[in-house]
């Protein structure tokens, strides 16, 4: 285990949270490698703000490859600001993830026991909160 608390992947623009155990991964995008327009500035991923769906989108697939995973596997929230957490498994592989009209309806977080699922959230002035439960699993 890493005693730093992020580790910044320079080869594909991301950062990891090497403290969490072995079968948990986290970690967060940077602005770089997308397709975005100013002001969105390339690596853009939200569906709720002006942005170009088809950059979007784009910036999804190049973020989901830069990370190794599907993005068929992504299940992203409404995030409301509210006080609802959902669990989400594999039938919820894609909720959110082409159009925000399939995103999980009024949730601010979510947790998951698959290992096939990619939490995905989305961050401004939020601070992101990561809970490990008691096997092993990390919640959003």
């Amino acid at each position: 285990m890493s005693k730093e608390p992020f580790v910044f992947d320079d080869t594909n623009e991301y950062f990891t949270l090497p403290s969490l155990p072995r079968d948990v991964k986290a970690g967060f995008s940077t602005r770089k490698q997308g397709g975005s327009s100013a002001p969105y500035n390339s690596l853009n991923l939200g569906l709720h703000v002006d942005d170009r769906t088809e950059d979007v989108l784009e910036n999804r697939s190049r973020f989901a490859a830069n990370i190794g995973r599907d993005e068929g596997s992504f299940v992203f929230a409404e995030q409301v600001h509210g006080n609802d957490v959902q669990r989400v498994g594999p039938f919820d592989r894609g909720a959110g993830s082409k159009t925000l009209a399939t995103a999980i309806a009024g949730a601010d977080g979510f947790y998951t026991t698959d290992p096939t699922v990619t939490l995905m959230s989305l961050y401004a002035d939020c601070v992101p909160l990561f809970f490990i439960g008691e096997e092993g699993r990390l919640s959003v």
